[in-house]
């Protein structure tokens, strides 16, 4: 089998170095892949996975999602909170 995705076979490449490493510092003991294919199909694949392992990767993959949207999203709610000290300023108790 051929991956014809370079960039994409030398992220596992990183992944599969990187859970080497991890391994020697302190045995995985569990560990799941998702994918998406261009057809919008997702895949799952767990390695002795129990409900608390999925329940602790989820968290992360929705921490990880969360922080992204804010990232992406820092411009416009600096702008909001600019327009909102504006209009306390003009504001008199």
């Amino acid at each position: 089998m051929v991956f014809e995705n370079d960039e994409l076979t030398a992220w596992l490449e990183d992944c599969v170095k990187n859970l080497y490493e991890r391994n020697k510092e302190s045995r995985i003991t569990s560990a799941a892949i998702i994918t998406q294919s261009e057809d919008r199909v997702v895949l799952t694949g767990y390695y002795n996975c129990d409900a608390q392992d999925k329940a602790i990767f989820a968290h992360n993959l929705n921490a990880d999602a969360m922080l992204d949207i804010v990232c992406n999203n820092a411009d416009i709610v600096k702008q909001a909170i600019e327009e909102v000290d504006e209009d306390d300023q003009g504001e008199t108790d």
